[in-house]
């Protein structure tokens, strides 16, 4: 990374190559408005975006991975895991460090199938699975947090910009219990202009008990145990 937080010209390239996440977070403090907002979109609310599918709910179970807690490989280089199980499959992602402009996170994001097993080499090869036994050197991995989500979702649309609006209730778990709740709203860029996306975000911001974000998810499940 740059002075001024901005990607180098050689890591640009390096991150272009590969897999992208665009989205935008924000926090939610009155979710019932949120939710009607997604149900009955108002294109003069959300920077001309309107509904371009049916907004559904889709549950989900996160556990994130690494070879310590407190200090594991994959957080001293700056990168996350996690396991997420929905409707029965189980996928692995991995994402590296993002840039932000104008309220836009943009980083790398690596997927592919994996299985219930904490074990690598019990999943199918993927350049996700790859990336993850390079980061952690091949060492056991364990869950460091656990979030359940129910995500309220739809497809938003301004010319040929597609983003993905979802509203999560997130629970955080430890050992099986809930320690934490809160709400979350993110937008994702599906396809198109990435400076619509920001148009969106800040369109957002100006809706009531919508600001900036609190933190990550991670963050979120982890001090949500500490707290206990």
């Amino acid at each position: 990374m740059s002075a001024g937080g901005l990607a180098s010209p050689t890591a640009r390239a390096k991150s272009a190559a590969e897999p992208q996440e665009v989205e935008v977070k924000l926090a939610v403090a009155r979710p019932r408005t949120v939710q009607r907002l997604i149900r009955q979109p108002d294109p003069a609310q959300l920077a001309g975006f309107q509904a371009a599918g049916p907004a559904h709910v889709v549950q989900l179970t996160d556990r994130y991975l690494d070879t310590d807690p407190i200090a594991g490989r994959l957080f001293l280089k700056a990168i996350r895991a996690r396991l997420r199980r929905e409707r029965g499959v189980t996928t692995v992602t991995v994402k590296r460090s993002g840039v932000e402009t104008r309220g836009v996170t943009t980083r790398v994001e690596l997927e592919g199938p994996a299985t219930r097993s904490l074990d690598p080499g019990r999943w199918p090869p993927s350049a996700a699975r790859t990336a993850l036994l390079d980061a952690s050197a091949a060492a056991p991995l364990q869950v460091i947090a656990q979030l359940r989500q129910r995500r309220f979702t739809r497809l938003l649309a301004r010319g040929a910009t597609v983003v993905e609006v979802s509203l999560d209730a997130l629970q955080a778990v430890d050992r099986g219990r809930v320690v934490g709740r809160r709400y979350e709203l993110e937008a994702e860029l599906v396809r198109g202009d990435e400076s619509a996306l920001a148009d969106l975000g800040e369109a957002l911001l100006r809706i009531e008990g919508v600001s900036p974000p609190l933190g990550s998810k991670l963050r979120f499940a982890l001090e949500s145990a500490i707290a206990l």
